[in-house]
Parts: C-alpha cells; sequence; structure tokens
C-alpha cells in the first residue's frame, strides 16, 4: 500500500497539488500545468515525473492520503479563513471531481480541541500525534512480511509541523519525501520538489513492533467526516505526549550511549548494565559520586534504597538460611508429628527440652537425647524449637550469646597452625548453625517450609536469581526420606515460586568421607538421565557442584580424581577457597578442579599472577561480607573503634581491589540465617568494608556481575540480564532525582 501523508494548514489547496504530483501523466487533464512547470525554464526544479514516483511507489499510485491537522477554526476577521471541515469538504469535492484521484481513500487526525499551535504544551501535543500518526502508517494494513510505502508532503501547515513530519519521517523513515515550491511569478505556478527519503531507523525497530493501532490511538475511533463527505474519515485524539517521550528518550540514551563509550574506555575495567551507558553524563557523575555505607546515620535510608534494585544471589547454603525466628517457624510445621512420636516414645513426652550441657556439642546432643528417649533424632531439634515459639529473643540469647550484638559479631575463627600451614577454625561460626540444617530439615514437612522461607526473602529483597546450595545426602534418612526425595522436595516448592528463577548446587564436602562425595556425584548422574517428568525438573533446576568444608582438611589437588566424572560431564563448578587459607588453596581450585567460580577468594591478592589469570579468564569472585566480617575479620566504616578493640590490626576488605584490577566480583550471602543478613545488606556492609563506600555505579557493578556469572545457559542468561537491565530502568525512573538531590546537598 502506498501512503501519502501531509500536513493541513490555512491552504486547502497544496493538498490537491500535493496528490497531482502522483497522479497525473501526459495524458492528464493537468499537462497543461505540466507544460508550465517546463516553460518558467527552472531547470534545476525536481518535479515528481511519471518515472520518479514510481520508482518510490514501485508500479501503484497512491492509495490513501493521510491528513494531520489542528481542530481549525474560521476566523470571522480573515474573510479568506476557513474551519477545519470547510476545508476537508473542498478537499472532498475536488476529490471527486478529479478522476484519478477518487479511488484516493482520505484519513484525518485531529488534534482535538486545538484550533491552532499556540503555545508550548500546543507544540508537544501535535509532536506526538504526529509521531503516532508515521508510526502506524508503517503497520497499517500491513499482513506478515509485508510493509508499506510511505511518502511525506512538508508543504502544509506551521513551520512546526512541517518539521514536526520531517523528525517522525527520520525516525520511523519515509520512501520519499517532497515540498512544494512556486516560482514567485504572477501565473500561479506551482513544483513539487522530490527530497531526499529517510531510511527507517533501526533505534525504533522493536518499538514500532510492539505499537498497535489501541496503544497508539486509544479509543479514538473513525468517523466520515458528512453525511456528503463519506470519503474523508476522521480520527479525533487527544495527545498525552507519552508516545514523544519513548521516542526522544530513546534517541538520548543513543546519543548518550555513543558518547559513553567512546569517553568510559579507560574509565571503567568492569562491565556494567548497558542501560546505564544510556544515561547523561551528569545522570552518570551522580551515581559515580554517590556513595554508601559510610555513615552509619544513613543506613537506613541506603538499605530503603538498595531495597529495590533487582538482585541475584549465587553463594547461599540451605542449611544456613534460617533466622532463629525462622528455625521455630519450621519446627512448627512438625508439631502433630512431635506429640504423634510423644505418644509412642513416654519418655520423649516427658522430656521437657534441656539445651546441652556445658561443653557439649548441639550434634552430641541431639545424639544423647534420641538415644536417652528413644524417638529418632530428627524429631529432637523440632520439638526443642517448638517450645521457644513464644520465647525467640531467649531462644536467640542461647544461641548466639555475646554475638547477638553485631559489634562483637566479628573475627571469631581462630587461627591454628597445622601441618599445611597457618589456617582459620570456621568451628565457632558454624556452631551458631547446629539446630538447623541436618538438625532441622531431615523431614519433608521441615525441608519445604525452609525453601518457602528462602524464597519468600528472594521475594522480598527483588531477588530475580539465586543459586541454593544443599548435600541432598546429609537430609536423607534411609528407609525414610530418601536422598531422591530429598531433591524432589526442594525442587517442588521452587516450582512453587515461578517469579524468582532459582538453580540448585550440590556441595561436596572436603571433610566428608570420600564414599558420600561418590554417592552425590552418582546421584547427580542417575537424576540427569532419567527420561520422565522427575528427570526433566532435576535437569531444569540443577546447575553443578560446589566444594566446600575446611580448606585445611583436603587441598583441592586432593580431590581431583573425585571431580573427574563432574569436569567430564562438563558440569559447572564452585569452589570454596581463600576463606581460610592462603593463596595456594586458590590456585589449585583453580588449576587442579576448573573452577569457573570461587566462594570468597579473600587472599587472592598475594598472587598477582594468579590475578591476572583470573581477569583473562574471567573466572568469577564470590564475596560474602557479613560472614567474612564475622569470621575473618575486616574494617567497617561504622564501626572505626574496633581497630583498638582488637589485638591485631584487622584488615582492609579487598573487594575495591578487586573492582580496580577488573575482576568479576560479586557479592551473596553464604549462610544468611547464621548471618543475621539478607542479600540488600550484603550490598551495603560491602560499602561498609570498603574505604570511603562504594558508590551506586560500583553497585551496579557488582550487581552485573552476579547475573553475568549465574550457572544458566546462554539463552538464560541473556534474558536474565535482559529482565534485570529492564529492572534498573525502572529503578533510575523512580530514584534518580533523590539521588541528584542528595549528590547536591538538597533535603
Amino acid at each position: 500500500m502506498n501512503i501519502l501523508v501531509s500536513t493541513l494548514g490555512a491552504s486547502w489547496e497544496i493538498i490537491p497539488e500535493t496528490l497531482s504530483a502522483f497522479l497525473f501523466d501526459d495524458s492528464d487533464p493537468l499537462k497543461d500545468f505540466c507544460a508550465g512547470l517546463r516553460a518558467t525554464g527552472k531547470k534545476d526544479a525536481q518535479w515528481f515525473s511519471e518515472r520518479q514516483y514510481r520508482d518510490c511507489m514501485g508500479q501503484g499510485t497512491i492509495d490513501e492520503l493521510w491528513l494531520i491537522a489542528t481542530d481549525q477554526q474560521k476566523d470571522p476577521k480573515r474573510p479568506t479563513s476557513f474551519s477545519l471541515n470547510e476545508g476537508l469538504e473542498w478537499i472532498s469535492k475536488w476529490q471527486q471531481s478529479y478522476e484519478p484521484a477518487r479511488n484516493v481513500a482520505i484519513r484525518v487526525w485531529v488534534l482535538d480541541g486545538i484550533p491552532d499551535i499556540s503555545d508550548e504544551d500546543h507544540v508537544k501535543k501535535c509532536r506526538d500525534m504526529t509521531m503516532r500518526v508515521m508510526a502506524y502508517a508503517h503497520r497499517f494494513g500491513c499482513a506478515a512480511g509485508e510493509r508499506n510505502r510511505v511518502i511525506v508532503s512538508l508543504a502544509c501547515g506551521r513551520k512546526t509541523m512541517s518539521a514536526d513530519i520531517q523528525d517522525a519521517a527520520y525516525c520511523f523513515g519515509c520512501d520519499a519525501m517532497m515540498h512544494i515550491i512556486g516560482f514567485g511569478n504572477d501565473n500561479g505556478v506551482v513544483a513539487p520538489v522530490k527530497l531526499k527519503p529517510f531510511p527507517k531507523s533501526d533505534l525504533m525497530d522493536d518499538l514500532l513492533s510492539l505499537e498497535t493501532e489501541e496503544s497508539l490511538f486509544g479509543d479514538a475511533g473513525e468517523t466520515p467526516l458528512s453525511k456528503d463527505c463519506p470519503n474523508v474519515m476522521v480520527r479525533r485524539f487527544v495527545s498525552d505526549g507519552t508516545f514523544l517521550e519513548k521516542i526522544d528518550g530513546r534517541r538520548d540514551a543513543a546519543t548518550y550511549f555513543y558518547s559513553s563509550f567512546w569517553s568510559d574506555q579507560e574509565k571503567d575495567c568492569y562491565d556494567t548494565f548497558p542501560i546505564l551507558r544510556t544515561l547523561s553524563k551528569k545522570t552518570q557523575n551522580d551515581l559515580r559520586a554517590f556513595r554508601i555505607g559510610v555513615d552509619a546515620g544513613c543506613g537506613s535510608a541506603e538499605l530503603a534504597l538498595l531495597k529495590g534494585l533487582p538482585k541475584a544471589d549465587l553463594h547461599c547454603h540451605l542449611g544456613g538460611c534460617l533466622s532463629v525466628a525462622e528455625m521455630v517457624r519450621v519446627a512448627c510445621t512438625l508439631k502433630q508429628k512431635i506429640a504423634e512420636q510423644e505418644k509412642l516414645h513416654p519418655a520423649f513426652g516427658d522430656w521437657s527440652g534441656e539445651p546441652p550441657c556445658a561443653g557439649e556439642s548441639w550434634k552430641d546432643w541431639r545424639k544423647r537425647v534420641a538415644g536417652e528417649t528413644g524417638v529418632p533424632v530428627s524429631y529432637v531439634a523440632p520439638k526443642f524449637l517448638c517450645l521457644y515459639e513464644n520465647r525467640v529473643r531467649e531462644l536467640d540469647q542461647l544461641i548466639y550469646g555475646p554475638y547477638v550484638d553485631e559489634k562483637s559479631f566479628v573475627s571469631i575463627a581462630p587461627r591454628v597452625n597445622g601441618g599445611e600451614g597457618e589456617s582459620l577454625d570456621l568451628s565457632p561460626y558454624e556452631r551458631l548453625g547446629d539446630l538447623q540444617g541436618t538438625g532441622l530439615l531431615c523431614h519433608p514437612e521441615t525441608l519445604s517450609e525452609c525453601v518457602r522461607v528462602l524464597m519468600e526473602h528472594a521475594r522480598e529483597n527483588c531477588m530475580e536469581y539465586q543459586e541454593i546450595r544443599c548435600s541432598p545426602i546429609n537430609y536423607a534418612s534411609a528407609g525414610y526420606f530418601e536422598k531422591e526425595d530429598v531433591i524432589w522436595t526442594i525442587l517442588n516448592v521452587l516450582e512453587e515460586f515461578k517469579d524468582v528463577k532459582s538453580s540448585v548446587v550440590f556441595i561436596a564436602s572436603r571433610h566428608s568421607d570420600e564414599s558420600r562425595i561418590k554417592e552425590g556425584v552418582a546421584l547427580c548422574e542417575s537424576l540427569s538421565v532419567l527420561s520422565n517428568e522427575k528427570g526433566e525438573l532435576f535437569r531444569k533446576y540443577f546447575r553443578g557442584f560446589d566444594l566446600a568444608g575446611n580448606e585445611a582438611s583436603k587441598k583441592a589437588k586432593e580431590m581431583t580424581e573425585l571431580f573427574e566424572p563432574i569436569k567430564q560431564a562438563c558440569l559447572n563448578i564452585t569452589i570454596h577457597a581463600g576463606e581460610t587459607m592462603d593463596v595456594d588453596s586458590i590456585w589449585q581450585a583453580v588449576y587442579c578442579l576448573n573452577a569457573e567460580r570461587i566462594g570468597h577468594g579473600l587472599t587472592l591478592e598475594k598472587n598477582q599472577s594468579l590475578v591476572e589469570k583470573f581477569r583473562d579468564r574471567r573466572i568469577g569472585i564470590e564475596m560474602c561480607p557479613s560472614s567474612n566480617f564475622q569470621t575473618v575479620g575486616f574494617v567497617d566504616n561504622y564501626y572505626g573503634e574496633m581497630r583498638e578493640a582488637y589485638g591485631r590490626a584487622l584488615r582492609t576488605y579487598p573487594l575495591q581491589n578487586y573492582l580496580n584490577a577488573g575482576l568479576r566480583v560479586c557479592v551473596n550471602t553464604d549462610d544468611p540465617g547464621i548471618s543475621r543478613t539478607n542479600i540488600t545488606n550484603e550490598l551495603l556492609k560491602a560499602a561498609r568494608l570498603t574505604r570511603g563506600g562504594l558508590s551506586l555505579w560500583e553497585i551496579f557493578a557488582l550487581l552485573y556481575n552476579s547475573f553475568d556469572l549465574a550457572f544458566l545457559s546462554y539463552k538464560e542468561k541473556r534474558d536474565l540480564l535482559q529482565r534485570a537491565n529492564e529492572k534498573v530502568k525502572q529503578w533510575i525512573s523512580g530514584n534518580i532525582r533523590d539521588v541528584e538531590n542528595r549528590v547536591r546537598g538538597v533535603v
């Protein structure tokens, strides 16, 4: 279909002159008009010949004439003026009297209620409507794979209207553009001049594909001009400027992106969300200037700001995800089962829930109570926790003791010397989680509820993706809760929360018997080849293996043979390394086990050659600020007095250096229940552990890395990054004004 689009102004006659340029030939009644043009001797003038219009329209002619007009009214003081309806009626009469034009459909878009372009608001609304009409012209009546040929005339209307339609043609493309000129003589001779066409801009491609007639014009339908002019269809439309804002926003973004690409090549050595490069330099500089994690008085406001950002957590242990209150909640799902056990085992019913004796671990306590009462060990911790349903603070104090105070919960892992050199002993930290993990999750109901709690955390903190680490074999009980059933229990709950994309990573423990590690590998192999629905479910969520546990108990190089089936199957591998031991532990994880990511990696800086290898191979580093602070100990901007409170100087957290070196570092929760944290708080904690805090620009880089490092297929990761990029765009729209004001000290 060939569509001629023009504005309509105070000279309705220009419309017939414009349209006629495409309709006449040597046999046409307008041949005298053509001769008049040639008689002027204006050889430089270019008018549309038969060949020229066929070049731009194929072998057809104009099928539809589209006019964009204000709601023009007749001016009593100007005898030559006319109303919009009068002008359209004259155009209609001319069309019916001129044979070549009779089959041309006429559609008119009216800027309803605006008789003339008289102020800035009118200009904006007219531009918006013109953009909508031009966008629609490219889609109107097109079947799949077809396109309209669009010709644009600049001859009519206010100068702003001519500029608008030219701008719209620039955005959406046109096959030809024309103007009408006169020759400055008295014989009224005019000439249609052919101007340069515009190719369709790729920048608007996807926007054009999304727009429909309804989205462009709402419920503004077409009606005939009058009973006498049924060939002229009029659509009155009230513009709100929103479509124009989309167009201008895209063009501004493209300009900023181009300038950012060239000017920031030396400024940043890390990746970030593409949408940030489309912001103005002023806005980008504000995001770089806005720093968080420096002033404790701003902590609450900064957490609120960070909460709405899209996030991913790649290092989260299921066995340590519950707070004290949540442990009680999970345990209470077994109240009925506990009552049944109390009837079967009277000694268990009589047990009043005494905590461990002095010097007794929670694990030894569970075994002792189970032996004394005859109950399965999986019911001991749940009953104990249920007894504290209305005494959570008391239980919190019992578990954490002095560590209830955040200032005291720091550097609790003592240094020990062994045959492999100095390392940290994480036992004091791990004991804080003894009432959850295998103590609580060895039952389908408690395990299901635990996963639900974790997913609720994800929703609450705007998490788009998370990887859950677990040891299914540790939660299994032969003949009662088989290891396969442990997996199905976890995955079935994940299926309930499809709004948060999740994955499962199996944990192999360094301190476990080799047979247990082999059992975990064999479990993965057996489930991954299932051809039924369960097999599909497993393959949907399972992502790879993690090696965790005391780094001193077994080196990575000693695990090479055990990990060979994992590597042969091309599974993803992440390794805990550099948390409790020196940098050689990281080197072994990379070179002996082919680690794609490293958990913690706190000692990496001690080997600069390895730092370069991490950058070159784009190996990820999963940092966990709260647990790193609590076990190893680092300087916190909120607690400057801690430097003097500890016998040795606290170290500076290496995260900033990793970013500056171009390493792909991300922030995670580790054991959010034990560390009393969540993913939002971890972003703030990362800033608190960084000298001078972190800028929002750096926060975005950390978030981008967390998505880019996800153990997902190429397509899944691409879709995830696109979704996160869109969420960042929404966050910027809602928060940038506040950021700019705070940078400038405006309250």
